[in-house]
């Protein structure tokens, strides 16, 4: 479908999309994990998937948010969500979700919306529209 991507490391495949994203491993039958979008999730919090990171333990999505009648967007906000990539006792990925930011101007330091963002070995660094550089550390 359009806007869907897959992004593989390992025998670990990942599928991103405006319906969520969803795990996989090529040696274990069936999907690991989701993060769906089921159709009530898009109608109070629709988003647009713009991508994936895939880290040694967690695998990041990039999205944007979108305003709804319930929630106003001010500004263009990037929002980063973290999932685990630990293995469990039968081998699959949990997925379980750690974390969740929603970078605006006036956060973390930024002084204009998100122009640009590249995950980087111990965090995520973000370029705002007027060219600051701010250098997020990971949590670890």
């Amino acid at each position: 479908a359009p806007g869907e991507r897959l992004w593989a490391v390992g025998t670990s495949v990942y599928l991103s999309g405006d319906r969520g994203l969803s795990a996989y491993d090529l040696k274990l039958p069936g999907r690991q994990w989701s993060r769906l979008n089921a159709q009530l999730v898009r109608e109070f919090d629709p988003a647009i998937n713009l991508g994936v990171a895939i880290g040694q333990d967690h695998v990041l999505l990039f999205d944007q948010p979108r305003s709804t009648s319930r929630r106003r967007i001010e500004h263009p906000t990037l929002r980063v969500t973290s999932f685990s990539r630990q293995r469990l006792p039968d081998g699959r990925e949990s997925g379980q979700q750690q974390h969740e930011i929603e970078l605006a101007p006036g956060t973390l330091g930024l002084d204009q919306p998100v122009g640009g963002y590249q995950a980087a070995d111990g965090g995520l660094a973000i370029l705002t529209e007027s060219g600051r550089l701010v250098f997020l550390r990971s949590g670890r």
